[in-house]
């Protein structure tokens, strides 16, 4: 799995929107998606353009024109942002590029393969259960994480230990 800029400034974006339009705007425009975001317009049209291809905004032209999303923020889940701008969510090489179909360990065949495509799917249905409304208002059961506030002890433990200062507030 792998989250580039594109998928997470596409979450951005859209969250941004969604924020806009929740406050009464009817279109938000690319321009200023770019300033609240700190990134350059034509890279913030560039993802609003994949957005949009995938009907997850729409555009409005005109002076009062701008991008408005196209259903409901509680209806996008952040699954299909992460399609629109990344193209998938974890890509499993090991179909289209295995190292060996079956590996031979003792008397057992090992194909990993199964293993990666059920991790894909728990991954993909852990983001089609978070919506865009949930990042928008945040409200996605999740603590911020800032690198100082990681307390010393879950750094000391590894990078297994950040598990538990990721999982859902409840």
């Amino acid at each position: 799995m792998r989250i580039t800029q594109w998928g997470e400034y596409g979450i951005s974006c859209a969250a941004s929107i969604a924020a806009q339009e929740k406050a009464g705007r009817q279109a938000v425009t690319a321009s200023n998606i770019a300033d609240f975001q700190s990134i350059a317009l034509d890279y913030a049209q560039q993802i609003l353009q994949r957005l949009r291809r995938k009907d997850l905004i729409r555009s409005i032209r005109g002076p009062q024109g701008g991008y408005h999303l196209s259903r409901p923020a509680s209806q996008i889940s952040l699954y299909e942002i992460l399609i629109a701008t990344e193209g998938d969510t974890f890509i499993a090489t090991c179909n289209s590029a295995p190292l060996h179909r079956q590996l031979q360990v003792g008397v057992f065949d090992l194909d990993l393969r199964p293993l990666w495509f059920a991790l894909k799917q728990h991954i993909d249905d852990f983001l089609k259960r978070y919506t865009l409304e949930h990042v928008a208002m945040n409200t996605t059961g999740f603590s911020t994480i800032a690198p100082e506030s990681v307390p010393p002890s879950v750094v000391e433990a590894g990078p297994g230990s950040i598990d538990e200062a990721m999982k859902p507030l409840v």
